[in-house]
């Protein structure tokens, strides 16, 4: 969908952007939602009609219809068209379920990675990791699932931590240490951040968290696999897009974070 101002274009989905706003109250989302924004009467709106993500040129018929089908599934429960209008329940198609009585993790790894443990080529290892992925909605069940596969992957595994310190706002002069120890902010999770102990093996997926160099295919989101590594610099392959097949640098670098909650 696109949004057209005076000055700006907007694009996004009201199933996807909601804004996310800390500890807040389901009034607290709607009322910051671009709909209640002054200006939203002024706003034209554009609708797109074509479902980009199943014009894939390598889809067989079968494969397209599948895909097509499931889409048409995601849109119609982004439109509130469940099942069970009622209790706002959703049926899940049979063919994206375990099979019955097996619902487990160590199932769900093993059916979508399985092979894990094969070594590959290269080109092999892109191939089968661009076509495979495990979403979930809390990040401490992907840091479980991550840390489940790599284990499973071949190769030994490089530990990175990182140098965790404490900003003080204040101005006070008492060390930084004092206030937090550094073992207390390595057990902190913070949303945008990797682990304190990122654990990685060549040939193993990653995601880069923020934007290197979008000319290069080096943005927020981007996934990649990982070539080689060093102390201060990883080399990987980039996954998807224009840009896949292509190696790039990621170096180490320093983060910071406003969070407060």
């Amino acid at each position: 969908m696109f949004i057209v101002t005076n000055k700006l274009l907007l694009l996004g989905d009201w199933r996807q952007t909601l804004p996310v706003i800390p500890r807040g109250y389901k009034s607290d989302i709607i009322a910051a939602c671009l709909t209640q924004a002054s200006f939203w009467p002024t706003v034209h709106n554009l609708h797109l009609k074509t479902n980009m993500r199943v014009l894939h040129a390598n889809l067989s018929p079968a494969e397209w219809n599948q895909a097509n089908e499931f889409a048409n599934w995601l849109l119609s429960i982004g439109n509130g068209l469940t099942d069970d209008l009622d209790n706002q329940r959703v049926t899940l198609p049979a063919d994206i379920l375990l099979p019955p009585g097996k619902a487990s993790i160590p199932t769900l790894i093993n059916s979508v990675y399985g092979d894990i443990d094969v070594d590959r080529t290269e080109s092999e290892q892109l191939q089968y990791l661009s076509d495979r992925a495990i979403l979930a909605p809390r990040n401490r069940d992907v840091d479980d699932l991550n840390s489940s596969i790599l284990d499973n992957m071949p190769g030994p595994t490089e530990i990175f931590p990182s140098a965790d310190s404490a900003v003080d706002p204040s101005g006070s002069g008492i060390a930084s240490t004092t206030l937090y120890p550094t073992e207390f902010l390595n057990s902190i999770n913070i949303g945008g951040f990797p682990l304190h102990r990122l654990a990685l093996k060549v040939g193993c997926p990653i995601m880069l968290l923020r934007n290197l160099d979008p000319t290069t295919g080096m943005c927020n989101g981007t996934r990649l696999i990982v070539s080689q590594m060093s102390r201060r610099v990883i080399e990987a392959i980039i996954m998807c897009g224009p840009h896949a097949g292509e190696h790039c640098f990621i170096p180490r670098i320093p983060l910071s974070s406003s969070d407060n909650s």
